[in-house]
C-alpha cells in the first residue's frame, strides 16, 4: 500500500486547552458552596481526611494537604493516624477525633464520579484519497473525567459550612493531583472567609 502523505492533526481537546490557561494544574475547580446559615470565621487549627481505598493513597494525600496547610500558617494535621477508613465515618466519630486533637474544623476529600469522553483529532490537510485511505481518518481517543468533592465542617457543626467540588484528567499523577487540589481549595476557602490570612513570612506557627 502507498504510504499517505504526512499529515498535521488538529486536536479538539477543550479540558487540555482550560489546563494550559490555568497554569497547567491539574486540577480545576467547577464550583463551590458555602453554608448561607454560617458566618464564616477563620479556621487556624485543621485535620485534614481522605476518603482513597488504598492507604497508602490516602496517607500521600492528607500529607500534601497538610503540608500546604502549614505553608499558610495554619495548624494541621493527617487523620491516618487516628482513623482507619475500615472503621465507620460519620459525624459522632469524625466530632470525637476533633475533640481529641483540639482542632476547628476538618476537611473530607473524596472521589465522587468518573465520566468518559472522547477526543477526535482531524487532519488539518486532506488529502485526495482521505475517503479510501483508513490510515488519514480522524483519530480517536477516550479520556477520563475524575470528579472530586471536598467539605469543610467546623467543629460542631453537624453540617458542612462548605463545599467543593473538582474536576481532573490526571489522576496518576497523585502527588500533582494533591498538591494542586490543597492549593486551589486553600484558595478558595480564603476567599470565602473559612481560612486564616497567611502570617507574614508564612510558615508553621
Amino acid at each position: 500500500m502507498k504510504m499517505p502523505p504526512t499529515i498535521r492533526y488538529r486536536v479538539l481537546a477543550v479540558p487540555l486547552v482550560i489546563m494550559i490557561l490555568a497554569g497547567c494544574s491539574t486540577v480545576q475547580l467547577q464550583q463551590s458552596w458555602r453554608n448561607p446559615n454560617i458566618k464564616p470565621a477563620p479556621l487556624t487549627n485543621l485535620l485534614v481526611l481522605g476518603a482513597a481505598e488504598q492507604p497508602s493513597t490516602r496517607r500521600l494525600f492528607e500529607d500534601v494537604f497538610v503540608a500546604e496547610l502549614r505553608k499558610q500558617g495554619l495548624k494541621a494535621q493527617p487523620t491516618y493516624p487516628l482513623l482507619s477508613l475500615s472503621q465507620q465515618i460519620n459525624r459522632p466519630k469524625t466530632e470525637e477525633i476533633i475533640r481529641q486533637t483540639g482542632a476547628d474544623g476538618i476537611i473530607m476529600a473524596k472521589l465522587v464520579g468518573v465520566q468518559d469522553f472522547t477526543r477526535t483529532m482531524y487532519p488539518v490537510s486532506t488529502p485526495a484519497n482521505i475517503w479510501t485511505d483508513p490510515a488519514v481518518y480522524p483519530v480517536g481517543e477516550t479520556f477520563s473525567r475524575y470528579s472530586l468533592e471536598v467539605r469543610l465542617y467546623e467543629s460542631g457543626a453537624g453540617t458542612p459550612v462548605w463545599l467543593g467540588t473538582f474536576t481532573t484528567f490526571d489522576p496518576d499523577r497523585m502527588l500533582a493531583v494533591s498538591g494542586d487540589l490543597a492549593v486551589v481549595t486553600i484558595q478558595q476557602l480564603k476567599r470565602d472567609g473559612f481560612l486564616a490570612p497567611a502570617p507574614a513570612g508564612g510558615g508553621t506557627p
